[in-house]
């Protein structure tokens, strides 16, 4: 018992709270602004570990995700945290505008272009005759004819 209250205490001795009403701040070791914290040996996210101490809860029984209501990576204030899956973190950072969506020529793996993709969708030749002459397969000229991809044109 006397490991774990000295785990507690080194770590909220890492955590400005001067905010009381605000964020706690994590004010030690970071990757991507979240706090990382050292527990029996393995390093643990500080918010998460907040999360747990203050819920009373084991960290393994813990979802895959604790979400920031104040959307402060580095905050470890357990008022501003809640449970959540991947659903709901994808749906948070989109409604916060933090999602990156990259479609079109913009995606990395993107093989066409747009003037491309426009020419494929008018050509009404064979998708594998369109597919050597383009040099991609059957599959992705099927996939643009019938909308599946690039779907912003």
């Amino acid at each position: 018992m006397s490991k774990l209250r000295t785990a507690e205490h080194r770590f909220w001795e890492k955590v400005d709270r001067s905010d009381r009403d605000g964020c706690w701040v994590w004010t030690r070791c970071k990757l991507r602004k979240y706090g990382r914290f050292g527990l029996r040996g393995r390093i643990v996210a500080a918010h998460r570990l907040a999360y747990a101490m203050a819920n009373n809860v084991a960290l393994v029984s813990l979802g895959p995700h604790i979400c920031h209501h104040c959307d402060n990576p580095s905050c470890v204030n357990p008022a501003h945290l809640y449970e959540g899956d991947a659903q709901t973190n994808s749906d948070d950072k989109m409604r916060r505008g933090r999602a990156v969506v990259m479609r079109g020529e913009q995606h990395g793996r993107s093989k066409l272009v747009e003037g491309q993709v426009l020419a494929i969708r008018k050509d009404e030749r064979l998708n594998r005759v369109l597919a050597q002459e383009y040099g991609v397969s059957c599959t992705l000229i099927s996939m643009i004819k019938r909308r599946k991809i690039w779907r912003h044109l």
